[in-house]
């Protein structure tokens, strides 16, 4: 799933480097309390909205993906920059939750940020 050379940047702590590196990543997120997650789109770029609270329209923070050759390439975490969600405009993928479940998907697909 990750190539050889991926990366990954998150804004408290230095950039992670090479599979092994950032697979430690996944470890650590894996000890974390759950969270829910949905594939999304952010100005054209594949996105994972994360929401820590699975009741919550809003999500809590992003994941951004880069794929190269069916291997994730670089990863962007945003948890520890929260502000950057507030204005974001994600377009969630057609197969997340209809809006009368937990996902806040209105009929254009945009996650209202004001919700």
């Amino acid at each position: 799933m990750l190539a050889d050379d991926v990366r990954l940047i998150q804004s408290s702590y230095p950039l992670r480097a090479g599979a092994a590196n950032v697979g430690m990543f996944f470890g650590v997120y894996s000890r974390s309390e759950p969270v829910r997650v949905a594939p999304a789109w952010l100005d054209g770029r594949e996105v994972i909205a994360v929401y820590e609270d699975p009741q919550a329209a809003k999500p809590s923070y992003m994941l951004w993906l880069e794929w190269r050759d069916g291997q994730i390439g670089f990863i962007r975490d945003y948890k520890y920059v929260r502000y950057v969600i507030d204005d974001a405009e994600l377009v969630l993928a057609p197969d997340a939750p209809p809006p009368d479940e937990p996902g806040g998907q209105d009929k254009s697909g945009r996650v209202d940020p004001g919700m």
